[in-house]
C-alpha cells in the first residue's frame, strides 16, 4: 500500500500534529506500506522522508501536487487537518478546495484526521463569517472523503446529528500519546532547580484562551496566596504576562517529557473541558501524573470521570483555584490520582490500539495493508 500523508506541521517543527504524524508515519511503514509524506512546515537534512511545499496550500498550487500524485500514485491520501493550519489567511476552504479536485481528479480515496475542525465565533459577530466558512469546509471534506475522522465521541455524534446520511464515512479514534517514547531521566528534576518540597506544577499547550492561559495564571497567584511553595512551568507557544508563570516555549521531547513526569500536579484548564482530542492530557496520563482539568462540553463522561482525574467545571476559574490548593496539601490524593492516570492512559490511548483503528479504515479503502504488528 501506498499513502500520501499530508500535514500542515512535521519534526523538526514543534507541536502536538508535528509529533503525531512522525509516529503515525512510523507505524505505517512498520505494518508494511510505502509512505511519502509533504509538510507546510517541518523536514529538512535531519528528516529526509518528508517533502516541504510551503507555497500556498491552495488550488494556485494544484500543478505542483497534481505531479506529485502522478509520480507518488498513491493508494490513499491521509490529510492532517487543521483549518488554519494549511493557510493562515484561509478558514479550511483554500486547503479543501485543492483536496478536492486532486482526489476527484485521480479517484484515489481521501482519509481526513481532523485535529481541529472549526473555531468558536461566540466572542463577536465579526467572526461569524470565518466560522461559517470553517464549517463548509468540514462539509465538503466530508463530502469527498471515503472516511472523515475526529478525535473525540461527542463531535463525532454531533456530526453525525447534522449530516446523517454520511455516518457511515464520519469516524472517531482518539490521540495516542506522543511523547511516551522518550526515555525517563530521574535526575530532570534536580537538574532544572526544583528541589524536593517544592510543588511543581507544569502545563502545556495553553497558548489561546480556549486552553486557559489566564487560568493557569490565577492557579499560580492562588497557591501563592495560600503560601504554597510551587513552581509553575508552560511549555508551548505560550508568552506569559504572569510573573508566577514560567512560560518555557517550545523544548525538545525529552524535556516536554520529563516536565510531565516530575510534575507533583499537571493543570489542563481548557474551557471546552478535558477531551481524546488533547495530546498534553493523553501524554500527562501516560507519564501517570495528577491531572487537574475541566469537565466541559467536548468531555467524554465514558472516559474521563473524576476517579482519575481531578475535575472542575470548565469556565469556573475559582474552582480550579481552590482545588488546585486542596491538591497541594494532599500527598495520598495527589498519589492516588497518578496511579489512576496511569491505568487510564493505557487502557484507552495506547498505539497499538490507535493503529489498529487506521489499519482497519485503510484496509476498508483498499483492502492492502497488514493489520496489526
Amino acid at each position: 500500500m501506498r499513502v500520501l500523508v499530508l500535514t500542515p506541521h512535521y519534526p523538526p517543527r514543534h507541536g502536538g500534529t508535528s509529533d503525531y504524524t512522525k509516529r503515525f508515519v512510523a507505524e505505517l511503514r512498520h505494518r508494511g506500506a510505502v509512505v511519502q509524506v509533504v509538510t507546510k512546515e517541518g523536514g529538512n537534512a535531519e528528516e529526509p522522508d518528508a517533502r516541504t511545499f510551503e507555497g500556498p496550500w491552495s488550488l494556485r498550487s494544484f500543478g505542483w501536487f497534481h505531479r506529485l500524485l502522478k509520480e507518488f500514485g498513491p493508494d490513499a491520501v491521509v490529510v492532517q487537518y487543521g483549518p488554519y493550519s494549511f493557510n493562515k489567511r484561509g478558514p479550511g476552504l483554500p486547503v479543501t478546495s485543492l483536496l478536492v479536485a486532486l482526489v476527484s481528479l485521480h479517484r484515489v480515496p481521501l482519509l481526513v484526521y481532523g485535529h481541529e475542525l472549526y473555531s468558536p465565533w461566540r466572542e463577536s459577530l465579526l467572526r461569524a463569517p470565518w466560522g461559517v466558512a470553517q464549517r463548509l469546509a468540514v462539509i465538503a471534506l466530508i463530502a469527498r472523503s471515503r472516511s472523515f475522522i475526529v478525535t473525540i465521541e461527542s463531535r463525532r455524534s454531533r456530526l453525525v446529528r447534522l449530516l446523517p446520511w454520511w455516518r457511515r464515512r464520519i469516524n472517531a479514534i482518539s490521540v495516542p500519546p506522543t511523547l511516551s517514547d522518550e526515555p525517563i531521566d530521574a535526575a530532570w528534576r534536580n537538574a532544572r532547580g526544583v528541589p524536593d518540597g517544592v510543588l511543581l506544577v507544569a502545563s502545556m499547550g495553553v497558548d489561546d484562551p480556549t486552553k486557559g492561559a489566564d487560568s493557569l495564571a490565577a492557579v499560580a497567584d492562588g497557591l501563592a496566596d495560600a503560601g504554597v511553595q510551587a513552581r509553575v512551568i508552560a511549555v508551548g507557544g505560550l508568552q506569559s504576562h504572569s510573573p508566577r508563570v514560567e512560560a518555557w516555549g517550545y523544548v525538545s521531547r525529552s524535556d516536554a517529557w520529563n516536565l510531565v513526569c516530575a510534575a507533583d500536579l499537571f493543570v489542563a484548564p481548557y474551557s471546552d473541558g478535558v477531551s481524546a482530542r488533547r495530546t498534553t492530557v493523553v501524554n500527562a496520563l501516560m507519564a501517570g501524573s495528577a491531572i487537574l482539568t475541566t469537565d466541559g462540553v467536548n468531555t467524554d463522561p465514558r472516559i474521563f470521570s473524576p476517579e482519575a482525574l481531578a475535575l472542575v467545571p470548565a469556565g469556573d476559574t475559582e474552582a480550579l483555584v481552590r482545588r488546585a490548593v486542596e491538591l497541594s496539601g494532599s500527598v495520598e490524593e495527589l498519589a492516588r490520582l497518578k496511579r489512576a492516570a496511569r491505568d487510564l492512559g493505557l487502557r484507552e490511548f495506547g498505539w497499538d490500539a490507535h493503529m489498529s483503528r487506521w489499519t482497519r479504515l485503510l484496509a476498508d479503502v483498499t483492502g492492502d495493508i497488514r493489520q496489526g504488528r
